[in-house]
C-alpha cells in the first residue's frame, strides 16, 4: 500500500501524488509525477491533501453511483 507522496520503487521514482479532478484528462502521463518534479509540483498546488481530514468524502455514496 502506498500513501500520499511516497516513491514508486520503479525505473523513473514515480511519486504517488493527489490530483485535482481536471488534471484526468486523456492527455494524463502518470510518469510526469516523479522525483524530479514533485517539488516544483508541491510549490505550484500545494498540499492537495492539507484538508482531507477536515472535508472528507464519502466513498459509500460515491460508490453507490458508479
Amino acid at each position: 500500500m502506498a500513501s500520499v507522496y511516497s516513491m514508486r520503487p520503479r525505473e523513473g521514482a514515480g511519486v504517488s501524488t493527489p490530483l485535482e479532478w481536471s488534471e484526468l484528462t486523456a492527455r494524463f502521463d502518470p510518469s510526469k509525477f516523479n522525483y524530479f518534479t514533485i517539488q516544483e509540483r508541491l510549490k505550484k498546488k500545494g498540499d492537495l491533501w492539507k484538508d482531507f481530514f477536515k472535508n472528507p468524502t464519502d466513498l459509500k455514496s460515491i460508490l453507490k453511483n458508479l
